[in-house]
């Protein structure tokens, strides 16, 4: 829909590439989207000793998910791993990081793709296994 709505009057020159590129964006914007909703549906505060002996097949793959998570990004320097919290669990853009972080957005940018790239790797080598 998004392409159908273009509004620019540059033509593609590549429309092939250019559609794939546009596809590959939307999906990575769909998964993030639906990785951020997944996390705000989770009540971190009620967490708590009955809630962790649920036994439940989806409660359990969720604790599991959560302690890779956990675990992945515990690995990174505390402003990557902060900046990336704050972009894509918690929504905020990357101004507002980097003005809370007291850095540039550029670095805002290059700490999130080091997570993602260190993410990454760990998923893979996670599915090798």
């Amino acid at each position: 829909m998004k392409l159908a709505g273009r509004q620019s009057t540059t033509p593609v020159e590549h429309p092939r590439s250019y559609l794939f590129t546009a596809t590959r964006h939307a999906a990575i914007d769909f998964t993030d989207r639906q990785r951020r909703e997944w996390l705000r549906r989770v009540d971190f505060e009620s967490v708590d000793e009955a809630s962790l002996a649920d036994n439940s097949a989806e409660r359990m793959e969720m604790q599991r998910d959560l302690a890779k998570l956990a675990v992945y990004l515990n690995a990174l320097p505390a402003p990557c791993r902060q900046a990336f919290v704050m972009n894509k669990l918690q929504g905020y853009s990357h101004p507002e990081i980097a003005s809370s972080l007291g850095v540039s957005v550029s670095m805002v940018e290059k700490h999130i793709v080091r997570a993602l790239l260190h993410c990454r790797e760990f998923l893979r080598r996670d599915e090798e296994f």
